[in-house]
């Protein structure tokens, strides 16, 4: 396989503290201006041109006063701190964290046999590349015979182009992901120098037996290879993987999590004479008892490899003999009564630290909230947004069940603002399950009679948090040309690398298993990219 040298983006028992953080929102990120900024050009070519409400927790255990949760609480009351607003005014004032959105690639309208994907699933800059994995799940008549793609994109004004289309029952591109390796297996720095690898995993349903694998793409050639590993299975599940350095032997490694069993946490080092990646032959943790044994993140803080499952957030001890510890296993807590309660770990990334001596602490979803947790120590958690009740609130409808984080987060930088922030997109059901109707949602295409299903939000809400640890308001993703587009959820987001959109996100979703949950129909092609554009508040625009 041949790599890239231009690196892409790097993913790289407990003691709850029994307060809820009261929702901040961030005047840093709220008040943000961005001067001069493109206002955006004309959308992309669509693909038929580029075919080539809960309770507040109070918990019973006692508190422990180990000085770093109590220090991050500090900095969202009135004062001295990240979140004051005296800080805020020492940014550009009156820029929206609110992107102007706009379509970059749409599958409406493609023609008969050309792909027509119902979830877009993930996005990632590889080298000076943006690439993003697409899947047919629940799509209609047998349409690719359960297909999944890559398209790429190569510069802020060329089109979308299919890049590679997987093999029937693929299902979809689980995790697309740009990986570099410096060093060997032995912890020695590769003597070529680092690579960069693109790498995708998919999905395997059914018809016969066959090992898990991972697509490697050679960027000379723009071919993509399998590297198998584990034993022949007859479906498996890859939602996440990345890369680690081992703290103790010093070597860069591959961690995949691979569903059910028996798959779990498989490894794999960069062979530089085979140009390859090399895994061992044995599987390094399984997760016992997990529903289909799910891994949906891995992220390193302070040097330490943690995964997140259905079940916790596992740890990882390095070395020869390595092994895996959960450290994170949250009690289910209250929600709306008759509610469904979404039990998994997700996005799980490593965010700097609020307090304590840590420079990093871990952040993640899990039940309809947004948590943070120490990563030393006993790993004490605390939640930070509870989004049942945040899109209540915005709404004014009962939220029964939102979800967020479908993928690991990343953290972005744009030039307009002062700090780091994550993209945080989520989707919600409207719904008073108590009295056994759901109410009519906010937005005009679910509107009506929705007593006998479901209603998810048509439309596609996010929130951006800072690395202060507070929240933007509530935006919603629309594109003004195509107001009417159901969007339901961003699953991915990743900043531009293109030049002149030094302030530009690209981010890809739809959610066909909600979409066909509530009884709707014609969901192929409804998969999606938007490129969104920071710029002025709407009262501060010319």
């Amino acid at each position: 396989m041949r790599r890239n040298t231009e690196g892409g983006r790097a993913r790289n028992p407990n003691t709850p503290i029994p307060r809820r953080l009261p929702l901040p929102v961030l005047p840093a990120l709220a008040s943000l201006l961005l001067a001069g900024c493109p206002s955006g050009g004309a959308q992309d070519d669509v693909v038929g041109d580029a075919a080539d409400a809960t309770p507040e927790v109070e918990d019973a255990a006692t508190e422990v006063d180990d000085g770093g949760l109590d220090a991050a609480e500090a900095t969202t009351d009135e004062g001295d701190g990240p979140n004051d607003g005296d800080a805020a005014a020492d940014g550009d004032s009156g820029a929206d964290p609110c992107l102007r959105w706009e379509t970059s690639l749409s599958f409406e309208g493609a023609s008969p046999g050309e792909p027509m994907p119902t979830n877009g699933m993930n996005i990632t800059v590889h080298g000076a590349s943006l690439f993003a994995g697409f899947g047919s799940d629940n799509e209609e008549d047998r349409y690719s015979d359960g297909r999944s793609y890559v398209y790429r994109k190569e510069s802020a004004g060329s089109p979308w182009v299919l890049d590679v289309t997987f093999e029937p029952r693929s299902g979809r591109v689980a995790a697309i992901e740009s990986l570099t390796f410096e060093r060997d297996g032995d912890g020695d720095p590769l003597l070529g120098g680092p690579v960069t690898l693109l790498v995708a995993a998919t999905n395997k349903f059914g018809a016969g037996s066959a090992q898990p694998a991972l697509r490697v793409r050679d960027d000379e050639t723009g071919t993509w290879s399998s590297v198998a590993f584990g034993p022949s299975v007859t479906s498996y599940n890859i939602r996440a993987f990345a890369v680690h350095r081992d703290q103790v032997t010093g070597a860069d490694l591959l961690f995949v999590g691979a569903g059910p069993e028996p798959l779990g946490i498989y490894r794999a080092r960069y062979d530089e004479g085979a140009d390859s990646l090399t895994f061992a032959p044995e599987v390094e943790f399984i997760d016992a008892g997990s529903r289909t044994g799910k891994w949906f993140a891995f992220a390193t803080a302070n040097g330490v490899l943690y995964g997140a499952s259905r079940t916790g957030i596992y740890r990882r001890t390095d070395g020869p003999s390595p092994s895996w510890e959960r450290v994170i296993d949250i009690p289910e807590l209250p929600a709306m009564p008759g509610a469904e309660v979404n039990l998994e770990y997700r996005g799980l990334v490593a965010v700097p630290s609020l307090g304590g001596p840590e420079s990093e602490m871990l952040f993640f979803y899990q039940q309809q909230r947004l948590w943070r947790a120490r990563a030393v120590g006993d790993h004490a958690y605390e939640e930070e947004t509870n989004l049942d009740d945040l899109f209540a609130e915005y709404t004014g409808y009962p939220v029964a069940l939102a979800e967020a984080a479908f993928n690991p987060l990343v953290p972005m930088h744009l030039p307009v603002f002062p700090q780091p922030f994550l993209f945080i997109s989520s989707e919600f059901v409207f719904g008073d399950l108590v009295a056994e109707h759901v109410v009519a949602p906010l937005d005009p295409l679910e509107a009506g009679d929705m007593s006998s299903r479901t209603a998810f939000s048509s439309v596609a809400h996010y929130l951006l948090r800072g690395h202060d640890g507070a929240y933007s308001p509530v935006c919603r993703m629309v594109d003004p040309a195509n107001p009417d587009r159901i969007t339901i959820i961003a699953r991915d987001a990743d900043a531009s690398p293109f030049a002149g959109e030094e302030n530009v996100v690209y981010a890809v979703g739809f959610n066909a298993s909600s979409y066909v949950g509530s009884g709707a129909t014609g969901v192929n092609g409804k998969a999606w990219v938007y490129r969104g554009v920071a710029g002025p508040a709407e009262e501060d625009a010319p």
